[in-house]
């Protein structure tokens, strides 16, 4: 099998999927999500000793996401283009 036969494997499945909450990750990254929307909670946690109260209050924080069955699915635009190059 090819490298580009197993990128066209992984991506299968998002084949003909709506992509939503799209938006700018860190850097160059585009993060997306695919499918339907689940639930996901991130309870709170002990910060490390001689972390910033910032980071401390953060971390104490019960989070919840909306994120779907791909979820937070990070690309980076070249191999995004790549992709898109193979798909479209």
């Amino acid at each position: 099998m090819t490298p580009a036969q197993k990128i066209q494997d992984l991506f299968r499945p998002l084949i003909g999927e709506m992509a939503w909450d799209v938006r700018c990750g860190h850097g160059s990254f585009l993060t997306m999500e695919f499918g339907q929307p689940h639930i996901a909670v991130r309870d709170p946690v002990v910060a490390s000793p001689g972390r910033s109260d910032r980071v401390q209050r953060n971390l104490g924080r019960r989070r919840v996401f909306v994120v779907g069955d791909w979820a937070s699915l990070d690309t980076i635009f070249e191999l995004e283009s790549f992709v898109c190059r193979l798909f479209c």
